[in-house]
């Protein structure tokens, strides 16, 4: 299992430097039962505008799951802090990587956040 924390340039924001103030973790919690393997993931959010943004499902949570053995890749998105899902024991395979994420579910015009490196 390899988990990624990824920075990208605008209007994607990483995990990195991006933000200089707030923070976004995922604890994760893997069973594995005898056909599945079921997740947890705990998001800990300390960003008050992409907070609301996810309260009022304008943005969500995500996890992408990519398993380059079976060649599965499947994202999950939640609005809720602590999420769950199954993925079957057979499309895993080896080594998967778990990426998190959060992502817009609709264009927000003219987005700010006070926490923004000021580079963007």
């Amino acid at each position: 299992m390899l988990i990624t924390n990824v920075s990208l340039p605008h209007p994607v924001f990483g995990l990195n430097d991006d933000f200089v103030g707030g923070k976004y973790e995922a604890e994760i919690e893997i069973a594995p039962t005898e056909l599945t393997m079921d997740f947890i993931v705990k998001h800990s959010l300390d960003n008050k505008t992409i907070n609301d943004f996810i309260l009022s499902k304008k943005g969500s949570f995500c996890v992408e799951i990519n398993c380059p053995s079976t060649f599965y890749r499947n994202s999950f998105l939640s609005n809720e802090p602590i999420q769950q899902f199954q993925i079957s024991q057979a499309l895993l395979r080896g080594k998967f990587s778990i990426t998190f994420y959060i992502a817009t579910n609709e264009n927000i015009d003219n987005y700010v956040n006070e926490d923004f490196n000021q580079d963007y």
